[in-house]
């Protein structure tokens, strides 16, 4: 097991999402790590494919890049028809179609994420990590999107 796995045992999914997306070189231990889990819950399922998406990134094989993407995609979005209210699925497909290039063609769901993201934003006080992570990556990258 290594640093990284040991620490994501500590940590909210969201937080080590959040770290692999700015972390080139933690996203292959975040994605081994998802993969060997034995927990199949929706929001396992749709950070395996968030991570998944971000592997694009990682590899020079544009075959593999266009696998690892739609592999992801497709998980986040199975995802979320299981549980549509799921606000944390909906940041993860927010995230990716934010940062996903328009050739994909990923990104017909970034405002309807948006609004129920916002709105839980309004009826919730208490502030998960992956709120504090969106808010933060809203104030320095989309000052176009509030919450």
């Amino acid at each position: 097991m290594t640093a990284f796995e040991t620490d994501f045992e500590k940590v909210p999914l969201s937080t080590s999402f959040f770290e692999a997306s700015a972390n080139v070189n933690k996203r292959s231990e975040f994605h081994d790590f998802l993969e060997s889990r034995t927990i199949k819950s929706t929001t396992n399922r749709a950070y395996l494919g968030a991570v998944k998406a971000l592997m694009a990134e990682v590899v020079s094989n544009p075959y593999t890049k266009l696998s690892y993407f739609n592999d992801g995609k497709k998980l986040i979005d199975q995802a979320i028809k299981m549980d549509p209210k799921n606000a944390e699925l909906r940041y993860l497909r927010f995230m990716i179609q934010q940062n996903t290039p328009d050739f994909l063609n990923y990104s017909d769901d970034i405002n309807a994420d948006f609004e129920i993201l916002k709105r839980e934003f309004e009826n919730t006080t208490t502030r998960t990590s992956w709120m504090k992570e969106l808010s933060e990556y809203l104030k320095t990258n989309k000052p176009e999107f509030k919450v």
